[in-house]
């Protein structure tokens, strides 16, 4: 008797799982469908982070210990080519980013 219930079980968690993944690929087309051709391209398009930051700094790219964004440039990026994500390589600090997503 054990054993059956346990075999019910599992095929009842099989089937929320396979329905929950049928939802999830549903949700994903849904999503992909309302994006444009450059949305979709722009979301899979990872910039250096040299790309955001304030100009001041570029000019001293070898000493330069930690970046500023500049939200103006960041803003310009996400708004108009809907940029995915930045390479953060040369380290713009926690706190900063927190300060631009704030």
């Amino acid at each position: 008797m054990k054993k059956e219930l346990l075999l019910i079980g599992l095929l009842i968690l099989a089937a929320c799982r396979l329905n929950a993944q049928e939802d999830l690929d549903g949700t994903i087309d849904r999503l992909l469908s309302r994006m444009t051709l450059e949305e979709k391209i722009g979301q899979m398009t990872q910039l250096n982070i040299t790309t955001i930051v304030q100009d001041s700094i570029l000019e001293d790219y070898a000493n330069v210990t930690h970046y500023v964004i500049d939200t103006v440039k960041l803003v310009r990026f996400l708004r108009d080519w809907h940029i995915g994500s930045f390479l953060n390589g040369r380290a713009v600090c926690p706190e900063n980013w927190y300060y631009v997503t704030s």
